[in-house]
């Protein structure tokens, strides 16, 4: 089944793609990787990745995944978060590197925007 539209450019439109995706899987399983790739106007990474997650866990992979992160390295909690919302509670005008230097809070050896506060401590 040839795509007379690329790829990216029907896909993003669409509010499920399984049915396409599953298509682009078929077609590569029969012709190869390559030409599903010319025949739904995409790159063999695309049709790679589609064909990889088919095979890994079958038909549920071909829907969309969640593209939100799974952890948050630098999300802070506890105690920290709430001197934090209060902060911003009693000065809401003040903006994070105003905050960070009228609190206190922030500073440490290794924050790199202590230069910011206009002291050299």
């Amino acid at each position: 089944m040839p795509a007379p539209v690329p790829y990216f450019q029907v896909v993003p439109e669409m509010k499920n793609a399984f049915n396409y995706r599953l298509c682009l899987v078929t077609h590569a399983r029969q012709h190869g990787i390559k030409a599903a790739a010319r025949a739904f106007r995409t790159a063999p990474l695309t049709v790679r990745k589609w064909l990889r997650r088919y095979q890994a866990q079958s038909l549920t992979e071909l829907q969309e995944l969640s593209r939100a992160p799974r952890s948050y390295p630098h999300k802070i909690g506890g105690e920290l978060a709430q001197k934090v919302v209060e902060l911003r509670r009693r000065l809401p005008t003040f903006g994070a590197q105003r905050l960070k230097c009228a609190s206190g809070i922030f500073r440490s050896a290794t924050w790199p925007s202590n230069a910011f506060c206009g002291s050299t401590a």
